[in-house]
C-alpha cells in the first residue's frame, strides 16, 4: 500500500510543530486567561476578543478532526469562564409622555432603589402609554448616591 507523504507530513506538523496542537489550544486559552485577570477593561470594551480565540479553537479542532487526531486533552487546561459584566445594569422605563421629566426622572429614582436592594429587573406594567427609555447605569455613577431629580430640574 501506498503512503501519501503530504499527508503524513501535515499530521505530522499538526502533533509536533510548535509543541502540537494540543499545546497551541493551550496557549490560547492561557491568553484568554490573562486578558481576563490582567486587563479585564480590554476584554470589557472589545468582548468579541473571546470569539476570536472560540473560532481559533473551532479551526484548529476541525483539522485536528479531519486529520483524524485525538487529542490529549489532559494537556489543555479548561476554556476560562469568562466575567459577566456586573458593573452595569440596563434600565428600560415606560413613561408617560409629559412636557416636563417629572414621571421619567420618579421612574428612573424607582429603577435606582429596586437595583440597590439587589433585584435584577423593575415591574413591568401594561397600562403605561408612553415610550421605552433605556439606559446604562454604571455603579458608583451620578446616578448611584442622590435623587435624580435634583440633578434633571
Amino acid at each position: 500500500m501506498f503512503k501519501n507523504r503530504k499527508l503524513d507530513n501535515i499530521i505530522d506538523i499538526i502533533k509536533k510543530s510548535e509543541g502540537g496542537i494540543e499545546k497551541r489550544l493551550d496557549e490560547n486559552r492561557e491568553l484568554l486567561e490573562t486578558i481576563i485577570s490582567k486587563t479585564p477593561k480590554l476584554l470589557k470594551d472589545n468582548p468579541w476578543i473571546v470569539n476570536w480565540i472560540k473560532s481559533n479553537e473551532e479551526y484548529l479542532l476541525k483539522i485536528t478532526g479531519a486529520a483524524n487526531i485525538e487529542l490529549d486533552v489532559r494537556r489543555i487546561r479548561p476554556f476560562p469562564k469568562i466575567p459577566r459584566p456586573t458593573t452595569f445594569k440596563i434600565i428600560n422605563i415606560v413613561a408617560q409622555t409629559t412636557k416636563d421629566n417629572a414621571s421619567l426622572i420618579r421612574q428612573l429614582e424607582s429603577a435606582i432603589h429596586y437595583f440597590k436592594r439587589g433585584h435584577s429587573k423593575g415591574i413591568d406594567h401594561d397600562d403605561d402609554i408612553g415610550f421605552t427609555f433605556e439606559t446604562t447605569i454604571e455603579e458608583n455613577s451620578i446616578f448611584g448616591d442622590e435623587g435624580a431629580a435634583s440633578r434633571f430640574e
